[in-house]
Parts: structure tokens; sequence; C-alpha cells
């Protein structure tokens, strides 16, 4: 141990006499290291970390398949639900489920606030293992039909309405204007973690326990999300091979699920709620280890080149009795002093990191506020110093075990060193390039997709587009009559307000996930196999299209009377369209979102308009049907206002209008269009930006590495520059000369990458929009590019070896 502490003093001190080659090896380091740390940051936050319930490796989400064409989401129906939780018992401990409603908060103050409830069966707390900070969870008589009103707080909320106060268990408050007795207060620590396409689910402010009557529930009302938990001598293929048995089951003994072929699917929740976020990420580490290696390749041959400096001192040091062994420790002790150098400024680059990987906030990342550079980084950090550490200092150290004693110690200045025949440097700067090659190709495929991407017009204009959510509470608005009537009073208040231009009402906005679901069917075949083709619905009001720039193909929009007292009628979009009456006109056509209607009240086609993207931006799901909104009526609406200017500064007036119509009608969800539009970009332009800070990263020192090495190489061939001169050698060949070993050494680099990046290209294939993993433009431009900058960094050197006096180099030597 003190042989090795020895070592580390004499490193240092040799470091401290090299300021130059230990500043510029440390920060060449930082940068790798640091990119590496910043992305295992978010990896292990996002995908190793696991959910924040007891053994959440035994939690699974439900999903339901309804056939080709059908629904698949994690969404059930309350029969169905019960059915789960009677029939699956031998591998399964329990299932419960939750769902989601927007209810009006009167908080101790007075003043009302629309708040995300959660509605939960009364096990589901105990099936993921939260315990409240106060008071109690719900119990089984609280979850029957009529049943007491009560309510948990989120501890988010308990501070922010209620002043942390810890008497608050047993207060009387009211939601939906309803007195609800609060009975518990959740942990700080409890968040509702679910994928994206969680149904009609939100992390709440509050929960409720759910109290509905399960008979009166139909089938295919597929209004609950399901979370179920394996007991501890389950495995996933036992709990799927179960769930198919129930799946049987429900078909042999209903005939809705024996037409849509139902089958069921138990997924892991760990691994479905990262699902989006996991090959990003891991393209991002790909991405920032190819940083690492090139920085790698440059350390190492700063080492190499700084190596044959020292060829006279390993000499006398092994003349004096030091074995190879000794030798190498300290060559390598010297590397790990920089790397540690490199791996504490890199610690201080990840930190910088992740601030802008949150402040880019990318909406694939579940947990992004919680990603930090914590004590998993940072041992991930000191790994990847000792790592690196053996990575560019090995080849330097077993150059030094093996000094020559008779070369070193005679005049070593006669000695003419090519670039091209040092096989290990050139190697090292070989595998620059290719690494470059194979990360500036990733980064030239994402930049022409996210062109693209910009091109891509979702079915409707984002531009100028207000939207906000009205609510009415069922205490006070308790049918559809009262709906109607206040929507339409609403609309007027609207209509009225300076800078609106067009108002529109919807249940679910484009870009916000498909919402609610019907089957639907225009023939008696398709009657008959109901449910296993299905449409993303919408009640929308007569200038819903106007306001959203959606375009129509045919037909006429609804109108005012389209309403409860008139025919049912329903527009559909060109996908619909394409696939029921492919080669006929739509408009006149019939068909029912009810299985139960008779043919003389199926709804008639009166518009047909183009696709809106739901979900995202790069994919066409689900066929559209909207209704309009005076024959389906709901409680929750979404306006859609266009506007003449900046629809933020619409916001006051608004909200005066709603408050005009009821003082306690709340405003919530505030949004525009274009942040929609901007946060389903979130993901493509996450990973352009980072793929193309490393990229950048890479070219650089991929440039520095070939200047350096071409640099140092020159130098060492003053003598026989000037030799070749003084025997007739123009200074133009000796400029071709060294530039032809640069881009000899960089061509051969870029054919390697070439042929990596053609056969591992697929890996980005689903992160591609319009844009092939082998496309032409991005394999011809960047070795274009590689090559460029190769021949850049190489003229500097060569104009040097040019300029090299014969007489001069001569009498030098």
């Amino acid at each position: 141990m003190e042989q090795i502490l020895r070592d580390f003093q004499i490193a240092i001190r040799a470091l401290r006499k090299s300021p130059a080659f230990t500043l510029a090896a440390a920060l060449t380091l930082a940068l790798g290291i640091g990119a590496n740390s910043t992305i295992f940051s978010v990896a292990n936050n996002v995908l190793l970390r696991p959910l924040q319930y007891r053994n959440p490796d035994r939690l699974a989400i439900i999903w339901n398949d309804y056939g080709s064409g059908g629904q698949s989401l994690p969404a059930v129906s309350a029969p169905d639900f019960r059915d789960y939780q009677l029939k699956a018992t031998q591998n399964f401990e329990g299932f419960a489920a939750t769902t989601y409603a927007s209810l009006e908060l009167t908080t101790p103050s007075g003043r009302s606030q629309q708040v995300d409830v959660g509605v939960v069966t009364s096990n589901f707390f105990s099936l993921l293992g939260v315990e409240p900070l106060l008071g109690r969870a719900f119990t089984s008589d609280e979850t029957v039909p009529n049943g007491p009103h009560v309510a948990m707080l989120t501890h988010r909320i308990w501070q922010q309405q209620f002043g942390a106060r810890r008497d608050i268990v047993g207060q009387v408050i009211n939601i939906g204007r309803v007195p609800t007795t609060i009975i518990g207060v959740l942990p700080a620590s409890f968040e509702l973690e679910l994928p994206p396409e969680k149904f009609l689910v939100e992390d709440s402010d509050i929960y409720t326990p759910l109290q509905i009557q399960v008979d009166k529930v139909p089938r295919n009302l597929t209004g609950m999300t399901v979370l179920a938990r394996l007991k501890p001598t389950a495995n996933w293929a036992q709990a799927q091979a179960e769930m198919d048995g129930v799946a049987a089951e429900l078909r042999r003994e209903f005939a809705v699920h024996q037409m849509s072929g139902l089958r069921i699917r138990a997924v892991p929740l760990q691994q479905d709620v990262v699902k989006h976020a996991k090959l990003p990420l891991l393209v991002l580490l790909v991405a920032v280890a190819f940083v690492l290696l090139i920085a790698c390749g440059n350390v190492a041959n700063l080492l190499l080149a700084r190596a044959v400096s020292r060829k006279r001192e390993m000499a006398v040091r092994s003349a004096l009795g030091a074995t190879g062994y000794r030798l190498a420790r300290q060559v390598l002790i010297e590397s790990l002093a920089v790397s540690i150098l490199g791996g504490v400024a890199g610690i201080l680059v990840a930190e910088l990191g992740v601030r802008l990987l949150i402040a880019l906030h990318p909406a694939s990342l579940p947990r992004l506020d919680e990603i930090a550079v914590n004590g998993w980084a940072l041992a991930y950090t000191a790994g990847l110093s000792l790592c690196t550490a053996l990575l560019f200092g090995l080849a330097p150290a077993l150059q030094a075990a093996r000094p020559d004693l008779r070369d070193a110690l005679a005049d070593g200045t006669r000695s003419s060193q090519r670039l091209t025949k040092s096989k290990l440097a050139s190697g090292l700067i070989l595998g620059q390039v290719a690494l470059s090659v194979v990360l500036m190709i990733g980064c030239s495929l994402l930049l022409r997709s996210f062109a693209r991407l910009q091109h891509i017009r979702p079915g409707f204009e984002p531009e100028n587009v207000l939207t906000f959510r009205v609510s009415l509470p069922a205490a006070v608005y308790p049918d559809q009559n009262a709906f109607r009537t206040t929507f339409r009073r609403l609309r007027e208040q609207f209509r009225s307000t300076p800078g609106v231009l067009s108002v529109g009402e919807t249940v679910k906005i484009p870009l916000t996930g498909s919402g609610p679901q019907t089957p639907y069917a225009w023939n008696d075949e398709t009657l008959h196999h109901w449910e296993s083709i299905s449409a993303d619905w919408r009640s929308v009001s007569p200038d819903y299209f106007n306001a959203m720039g959606i375009r129509f193909e045919a037909g006429r929009a609804f109108s005012d009377d389209d309403d409860e007292q008139h025919p049912g009628v329903v527009i559909i979009d060109d996908l619909l369209a394409r696939r029921v009456w492919p080669d006929e006109n739509p408009i006149g056509k019939r068909l029912t979102i009810d299985d139960k209607a008779a043919p003389k009240d199926w709804l008639t086609v009166v518009g047909v308009v183009h696709h809106v993207r739901a979900h995202d931006i790069t994919t066409n799901l689900r066929e559209q049907i909207y209704l309009p909104y005076f024959q389906q009526p709901t409680r929750i609406m979404v306006f859609t206002l266009k506007t003449a200017g900046d629809p933020a500064a619409l916001v006051p007036s608004v909200t005066q209008a709603v408050h005009s119509v009821d003082p306690n009608l709340a405003v919530y969800q505030v949004h525009s269009m274009q942040e929609y539009f901007r946060l389903a970009m979130a993901q493509a332009r996450f990973v352009l930006i980072l793929s193309g800070v490393f990229g950048g990263v890479a070219l650089l020192l991929t440039a520095i590495g070939i200047y350096g090495l071409i640099s140092y190489f020159t130098s060492k061939r003053v003598r026989e520059f000037g030799i070749r001169v003084a025997l007739g050698a123009q200074r133009a060949d000796i400029y071709r000369m060294v530039m032809s070993e640069g881009f000899r050494l960089a061509a051969t680099g870029v054919v390697i990458g070439l042929a990596f990046a053609f056969f591992t290209g697929g890996m980005l294939r689903s992160l591609l929009y319009g844009v092939s993993a082998n496309d032409a433009v991005s394999f011809l431009s960047v070795p274009l590019i590689l090559l460029g900058v190769a021949l850049l960094a190489a003229f500097l050197p060569a104009r040097q070896a040019m300029q090299v006096d014969a007489a001069t180099a001569l009498r030098s030597e």
C-alpha cells in the first residue's frame, strides 16, 4: 500500500510538471464521463429504480384486447373486474381498480377550484402497499352503492390547501358540492405511476371510494384501470395462463365477449410504465458510451505521445533495476490520477447536464422531477473513472513495461516516426473515426426525422387555439337538460368575448390520448361481431371543427338543429370512411354505436373529416366518430377557442365569462393547442438535441485527436523532411504526404464506421418518422463531413511540415 501511495505522489508530481497535458486529458475525460453520468442518472431513475410500492415486481396492470381492429387498452368494465376477483385466485393475491373524476373542491378559504379525483376500490392502497400518513384507508362498507361520502387527501393538496393541519382527519369539506369527511392523508412519497395509455386515470389530488352497482353496468362499458398483485409463489407465465383461462370462460359465458374475441393480458406494471422511455434512453446510453470511447482514444494517444518523450526516463529506471511491472504500474497510476480528475470534473458536467435535461421536459420520461446525480450516479461515475483509466492507460503501460534500452539511451533524435507505422496510435484513430461515423449518422437520421415531423399536419391547426375544461357539479346540474342549457349560455358568453373568432366544445382534445371509445357496426355481420371493431368517439359542438381547423372531406358540420328532438346524426373521419365504404360515398350511410338500437334509430353520416392524431403526431390509431353535443351531452366539456391573437391573453376574459354564468364554476387545465403540440414533439426533440450534442462532441474530439496525432508525428519527422527537401523534394510533395496519411487513416475509419452503422441502424427504426434507417443522404453526407474535418485537422501540421527549412533542420540534428 505504501508503494502505491508513493506512486501516486510521483504521478501527481509528474502531472504537475505537464499542466497542458493534464488539463487537456482531464477535460476530455470530463466530457465523456459527465455525459455518461448524466444519461445514467436519467436511466437509473426511469428504467432501473423500482416503483415506490411494496414489492413492485409483483404488480401487474390488466390489458383487455378486443380482437383485430378493436380496442387494446388497460380498460376494464366493472362486471369483468368483479369476475377477475372471483375467478383468478390461484396466482393472484387480489385485484384493485381505479377510475377518474374531475370535481369542484371548496377550500377552507371559501374559494372553489377544480381538482382531479381518483375513484378507487377499498383495497386499492393496500394492494399497492401504501400506508396513510394520517388516518386510515377506505373500508369495504364505504365502497357500496350510496355509501358514506369520505375521501383521502394526497400529501400535496393537504399542504397546499389545508396548511398541513394534523387535525384534518374527521373534518368535513365540500367535494363536488357534497359534504365529504376526510378519513386520511397519503404519504408524501405516494404517486400514482401508470403507463401513458392509462384509461380515464390521473395522478389525483384527492381519492374517494368507488361506489358502483356492478349489475347495472354493461360489460362493454370499459371505464376502469385495473391493477393486480401476484402471489409470492406465482410467476408471470402462470399468471398469464390463468388470465387466459378467465378470458376463455368469459367468452363462453357472455356473447359480447365471444363476438369480440376477448383476450386478457397481465403486464408487469414497471415494464408498462417505462416502455416508451426505454428505447430512447438505450440509444442515448450507446451514444454516450461512444463519446467516452472516443475520449479515451484521445487520452490514450496523448499518453502514447508522452511515453515517447519519456523513453529515456523509463530506460534509465529499468537500467537502475525497475521491473517491467513496476514501470507499468507507475504509468497506470498516472492514468488513474488523470481519470480521477476527469471523474470529479465529470460530476460537475453531470449536474449541469441533468438540469438541462429537466429543462427539456421530455414527455415520455416518467419521474422527471426526481432525476438527480445521486449516490448511484456517483458510484457509477467512480466505476467509470476506474474503467477509463484501464481503457486509455493499458496500452501506454504495456509499452512502458518493455523499454528498448539501447534505442532509448542512444541519440533518439535521429529517429523518424511515421503515423501509419504506429499501429496502436493509428488503430485508436481508426476507432475514433468509426465511432464518430456511427454516432453522426444516427444524429443525421434523427435530424432528418425531426425535420419531417415539423411538417406534419396532425389533422388540425394548433395555432391560436385556447383550450380549457369546465365541469358541472352533479349537485347543481343534475340532468342532461341542465348540461345543454349551461353550455349554451357559456358558448354565447365566449362568442361575445373580444378576440374570440370561433367557439368549439368536445369531450377530448387531440394529442391528449385516445379517450372514450365505442364499438360500432354498419351491417348485420359487424353487428353480430359486436365490439370486435371500435373507434374513438367525441361529443362535439357545431363549431368545433371550425375552431380547431379540422378539414372536411365531404358533407357538412353539425348544426344547432342536431339535437335530441331530431334523428341521430354522426360525422366520421376519412379512415373510417375508407374502411367501411371504400368505393362509395359515405354521406347518407348508416351506422350504430348501440348494439341494442333498432335499425330505424341508427345514425346517419352527414360529414367526413380528416383524421386527427389523438395520441401522438406520428401515428394514425383508431377511426374517429363525432356525435353532436346536444344529442350526447356530458357533464365535462373542453372548450376550444380560436383566437385572433395570443391565446394566453384571453384567459382572464374567459374566466370572467364563466363566472358570469356561475361564479362557482372553475376553469382548469388551461393550455393552448400549441403547448400540446410542442409536448407531443418533446421526445423527438429530446433525443435529437442530446444525440446532436453527443455527435458534435464526438466530431470535435475526433478532430482534436487527428490533429494532435498528426502534429506530434510530424514534429518527429523534421529531420526526414529536411533531408527530402535537400534531395530535391518540393514543399508541395511534403504537404501532400502529410495530408494523404491523415486522409487515408480517416477514410479507413469512415469505411469501418459506415459498415457498422449499416448493420446497426435498425436500432433507431422505431424512433424515426418518414426516414429510412439506411437513409442515403445521411450515409453520404456524414462521411463527407468527417473527411472534411479530418483534412482540416491535418492541414495545420501539413502546412508546418512544408515550411521546414532543410539547412535549419539538419543543423539542429
